[in-house]
């Protein structure tokens, strides 16, 4: 009989610590994914702003006001509103990009975090089940 007690000790006692430590790896993990996701922004961020600096160098490599505009054509004024058109619209595509992967990037933390927080509640759970069995197993053994 106490070798079955003290099997039955064991089991629970390594259940337990499988849970307990399946909650630490949860916690780690989530903290890696929050620093990831922190990470991807950033890396989002400053691609973004190389971009917009290579932009605007361009920009002011050919500067307009050392564009004598009276003297372009009609052909050349159309072409160059063309090509501002198109810095802007280029400007614009990167800024919704990158607005684009901050806000999927959060939605993704936010479900790993409500994800790992469920888990813990369902191991929570199941330290407290094991608790009441190894009571149940104490309370049965005394008997």
């Amino acid at each position: 009989m106490d070798e079955l007690k003290n099997l039955l000790k064991t089991v629970i006692s390594g259940g337990i610590g499988a849970v307990a430590t399946v909650v630490e790896k949860s916690e780690e993990i989530a903290k890696v994914l929050v620093e990831k996701g922190d990470e991807t922004i950033r890396n989002g961020q400053e691609a973004y702003e190389e971009f917009r600096a290579k932009v605007k160098d361009a920009c002011e490599s050919a500067r307009l006001d050392a564009i004598d505009v009276a003297s372009l054509t009609r052909e050349e004024r159309d072409e160059l509103r063309r090509r501002l058109d198109e810095a802007d619209k280029a400007e614009d595509a990167v800024e919704a990009a990158a607005a684009e992967i901050e806000e999927q990037v959060e939605k993704d933390i936010e479900v790993v975090v409500e994800d790992i927080s469920e888990f813990a509640e369902e191991a929570a759970a199941i330290v407290e089940d094991i608790a009441e069995i190894a009571e149940d197993s104490d309370e049965v053994s005394e008997d």
